[in-house]
């Protein structure tokens, strides 16, 4: 089964708990060293369907949109302050916080935006949590602060 950006994921259930993850992160958490705790996972080739290890490597966000660019996936946009996506993350005044809650509904923490707090939980489709389609990601609960 694919995701709507063209990953192949799979739904996880432990205690109970369905957990929506893809493909590529599960081989890489499994099998790939990341000692610099870097918190993408790239496709050397491109291919999103392109699971195998050798086409993996973990990746900083600035690492994977270079990466896109440089094989041709992205292009640059005028007007833009970043070529692949504008200017995103911490510093983008768009952001919105985010709270992440345990799955018992206990407030953990917030978050100055979805890039900080993926970045740091490695969770994924917190996004989506928030708008109400998914109820967690990575075993955590996540809303828009305000």
């Amino acid at each position: 089964m694919y995701n709507g950006r063209g990953y192949a994921n799979i739904t996880l259930i432990k205690n109970g708990n369905k957990f929506k993850t893809v493909i590529h992160r599960l081989v890489a958490k499994a099998f790939i060293p990341n000692p610099e705790n870097k918190p993408e996972v790239n496709h050397i080739n491109g291919n999103k369907r392109d699971n195998r290890l050798d086409n993996l490597e973990w990746c900083t966000s600035s690492e994977n949109r270079k990466h896109a660019f440089k094989i041709g996936l992205a292009k640059a946009r005028k007007g833009k302050d970043n070529f692949f996506y504008g200017k995103r993350g911490k510093d983008n005044v768009r952001s919105r916080k985010v709270n992440q809650y345990s799955m018992d509904g206990k407030f953990i923490k917030q978050f100055d935006s979805i890039i900080a707090a993926k970045e740091e939980t490695g969770a994924n489709n917190i996004g989506a949590c928030c708008k109400g389609i998914y109820k967690y990601s990575g075993n955590y609960i996540w809303r828009y602060a305000d």
